[in-house]
């Protein structure tokens, strides 16, 4: 009877999903660049990333930006400004020129889109946003994953999580 069940069970898990991504996430294709292979890059070196990929892809102009709670483990980048899907093309290929690499799924399911890349310690997000009724969104965040980061994320996080 358990072996029924086993084979009932790891058979269910082995079928083909008939439909795998109802939700708009995609898998993400292997990147043709080769990947970044120095040191983890610098806040900075990811701050000029971020500036010049979206610049090269006519985008912005960003919105200012706002003090950092983790000085050189965040670099962001945003702007409420219109974004075609050709500007958000020629985003991520800039990106991806830039050695940052696509890492895992993304979600294109208008009215948002979602990626995630890496590069080195770095992971980033890509959101684009453009519902109804509210302004256009486009924000790039990335986060650095460097031992001395994480424990700086868990001392932040420790000291502005209050009890209700």
């Amino acid at each position: 009877m358990l072996a029924g069940l086993g084979v009932i069970i790891g058979g269910s898990l082995l079928a083909p999903d008939p439909d795998p991504e109802p939700s708009g996430w995609v898998a993400e294709p292997a990147s043709s660049q080769p990947p970044y292979s120095g040191p983890g890059p610098t806040s900075e070196q990811v701050t000029a990333d971020l500036e010049a990929a979206t610049t090269a892809a006519g985008l912005g102009p960003a919105a200012p930006p706002g003090e950092l709670a983790v000085p050189g483990c965040l670099a962001s980048w945003e702007t409420y400004g219109s974004v075609s899907d050709t500007g958000l093309s020629t985003l991520m290929e800039n990106l991806t020129g830039r050695q940052w690499q696509p890492a895992g799924r993304a979600r294109k399911n208008p009215p948002t889109y979602y990626r995630w890349l890496t590069k080195g310690t770095w992971s980033l997000t890509v959101v684009h946003d453009k519902r109804d009724g509210k302004p256009e969104l486009l924000s790039l965040l990335a986060l650095s994953s460097t031992p001395a980061c994480e424990e700086t994320y868990k001392s932040v996080q420790a000291n502005t999580t209050h009890a209700v």
